[in-house]
Formats: C-alpha cells, sequence, structure tokens
C-alpha cells in the first residue's frame, strides 16, 4: 500500500539545501523518504506537492535569473520526471477543505498546503509547530519533519 506524503515549502527548501541556505535541516527519515520518492522507481512512496508551493518558492526565494535556472533544472525537472510525485493543483476539493481550515496568523499558502494534505489523506511534512498541533489536534495523519 502507497504511504502518501504532502511536502511543504520549508520542506522542499530544506531538501534542495544546494540551492536555497535552509536554517531548518529535515530528519534523515524524511531525506530518505523525499529521496526515495524523487529517485526510486520501485517504490510504495508517494509525494504531493501542491503547486502554491511552487508559487511561494519562486515569490520568495527566485529572486535572480541564476538562482531560477538553478531552481528549474537541479529541483523542478528531477519533480517532474519522477513517477512518484504529483503537483497538485489548487482545485475545488482543496478549496472546499480549505474552509474548514482555522489557523489564525498563517499565510493562505499555509492553509492551502495543509488542505491539500487532508484531501490525500497524507502526512505533511512541515516544521511548523502550530501547524502540528492544528493537525494532531484534529485527529489527522501526524506531521513529520
Amino acid at each position: 500500500m502507497a504511504q502518501r506524503y504532502v511536502l511543504d515549502t520549508n520542506g522542499l527548501i530544506a531538501y534542495f539545501d544546494q540551492i536555497f541556505p535552509a536554517t531548518k535541516r529535515l530528519s534523515t527519515k524524511v531525506l530518505s523518504l523525499i529521496s526515495e520518492a524523487l529517485y526510486s522507481r520501485n517504490t510504495q512512496v508517494r509525494l504531493t506537492i501542491p503547486s502554491v508551493v511552487f508559487v511561494e518558492v519562486f515569490e520568495k526565494w527566485l529572486t535572480t535569473e541564476e538562482k531560477l535556472r538553478q531552481f528549474y533544472y537541479e529541483a523542478f525537472v528531477a519533480v517532474e520526471d519522477s513517477p512518484n510525485i504529483e503537483v497538485r493543483a489548487i482545485e475545488q476539493e482543496i478549496l472546499e477543505a480549505l474552509v474548514g481550515v482555522q489557523l489564525d496568523n498563517h499565510e493562505i499558502h499555509d492553509k492551502i498546503i495543509l488542505a491539500s494534505a487532508i484531501v490525500v489523506n497524507g502526512q505533511l511534512i512541515t516544521s511548523d509547530s502550530v501547524i502540528s498541533s492544528y493537525i494532531a489536534a484534529k485527529g489527522l495523519p501526524p506531521a513529520i519533519w
């Protein structure tokens, strides 16, 4: 049976730390899961990356043409080529789940990412302790980092 995970923006940034100066390090377990999803052809690990993650990366971290090209060739192409990763659009089902997300003082990006995890019933890879607590209180699959 497939193991479903949802990657938030900080997780993507931390994984591709050769591109971005990440301040938060992923656990060995999460590094392994992401690598398995990216590079293994024979795995049960499935990774969802909400499209809003890429919007946030473009908005906040890809400030030069050089960074944009590096991200495209070193990260985006790997994601695009992996059969174990889906980039999930903001569709009606996610918007419906978004209505129920009650996270004060969080950006809309964070809420959409959480709504995506709810829709796919996957473990959210996040370093945000408020989101992790919210997930636990709602009885959703536990967040990991």
